[in-house]
């Protein structure tokens, strides 16, 4: 089977470039929510139409999941685990990607999965309210961690 054409050193390379981690998943958000729609989002139906799985790995119509667009193509492979599992095992994940913030990931990954989220376009109604709501958490972070650093310096 021929698999979809994707440059997976450039564009883990450019998200690797970027320095400040809430910077790196707004790009990683907004990259996510341009590229995908309900065609080409790398999900498995399981028990009829009614479950979807995400697949890490390439298809003919995708380059894989959210997150699995990020990992090493050597360590990818059919039935793997959702996120938080992948992360907890401890699988040959970049820095840069664990550096993320772990409700981020797994919202990210959320966003991916959800058949309500995605129509032919891109994103739907309801997957623009979430894209939005996880954006407005990565700033939430943001302004936390900048309290912090400026209290520190005080």
């Amino acid at each position: 089977m021929k698999t979809f054409e994707f440059d997976y050193a450039a564009f883990q390379n450019h998200l690797a470039s970027i320095a400040d981690v809430s910077d790196r998943e707004l790009a990683l958000l907004e990259d996510t929510a341009k590229f995908y729609n309900s065609n080409n989002r790398a999900v498995t139906r399981e028990g009829g139409d009614a479950v979807t799985r995400c697949v890490y790995y390439a298809t003919a119509t995708s380059p894989g999941c959210a997150i699995g667009r990020c990992m090493d193509r050597n360590f990818v492979y059919d039935g793997m685990a959702d996120i938080s599992t992948v992360i907890n095992l401890n699988y040959p994940l970049p820095s840069w990607l664990l550096a993320m913030d772990r409700f981020f990931l797994n919202s990210l990954q959320g966003l991916h999965d959800n058949d309500h989220y995605w129509n032919d376009a891109g994103l739907s109604i309801s997957g623009n309210y979430y894209y939005n709501y996880i954006k407005g958490e990565i700033e939430k972070r943001r302004n936390i961690r900048n309290n912090q650093d400026s209290t520190k310096q005080t």
